[in-house]
């Protein structure tokens, strides 16, 4: 069998990936001028996401939004444990 004297080169970097977010489906759907202001802005999400929950900004929200889904999954348990009673 022949065997080339060298094989080509791997890939140094991996290739990068968009994040599976769907944000960038979401941020298609609006308009033009709108999704061309939330892409100048969008780099300092991260940045603002910390600060707003450095500063408890967020607690509020983050709270209601956790005993909203903690109700909701309690709901479900009791519901699937008297279903099978």
């Amino acid at each position: 069998a022949y065997l080339p004297a060298k094989a080509p080169p791997a890939e140094k970097t991996p290739r990068k990936r968009d994040p599976l977010d769907g944000s960038k489906v979401l941020f298609a759907l609006l308009p033009d001028e709108t999704y061309g202001a939330i892409l100048r802005y969008e780099r300092f999400g991260m940045l603002l996401l910390v600060v707003l929950l450095f500063l408890n900004v967020l607690d509020q929200p983050l709270f209601a939004m956790r005993s909203w889904l903690l109700d909701l999954l309690q709901g479900i348990v009791l519901s699937l444990v008297n279903l099978f009673r």
